[in-house]
């Protein structure tokens, strides 16, 4: 019964792996789609950099619907060394993507 629990739970994971996308892939496919909008080129290179660089460390490779609210806090905190404004634009950054990931149906 163990190794059948276990046999399960690992079947779970790789269907879950195939299902729901990595947030490396949810950014850059928002980051597509925004510059098939009327934003800025300027405007969505700035969007890539900072969320490349401030949350592809932490979060790569991890599955999107496995990132907490706990832990996007943690993380703009850890930030506190930059300008409130920047702590903002990286919040709000995320949470574009987030948006995206929910009205596509990633989320």
């Amino acid at each position: 019964l163990r190794v059948e629990k276990d046999l399960v739970l690992e079947m779970d994971q790789k269907l879950k792996r195939v299902t729901v996308p990595c947030w490396r892939d949810v950014v850059f496919k928002y980051i597509e789609s925004l510059a098939n909008t009327d934003v800025s080129k300027k405007t969505v290179e700035t969007y890539k950099l900072c969320l490349e660089a401030h949350t592809f460390p932490v979060w790569g490779e991890r599955l999107i619907d496995e990132i907490t609210g706990l832990e996007i806090r943690e993380l703009v905190n850890q930030k506190a060394d930059r300008s409130p404004s920047h702590q903002k634009n990286i919040l709000k950054y995320i949470r574009a993507s987030f948006t995206f990931a929910v009205e596509n149906g990633l989320i």
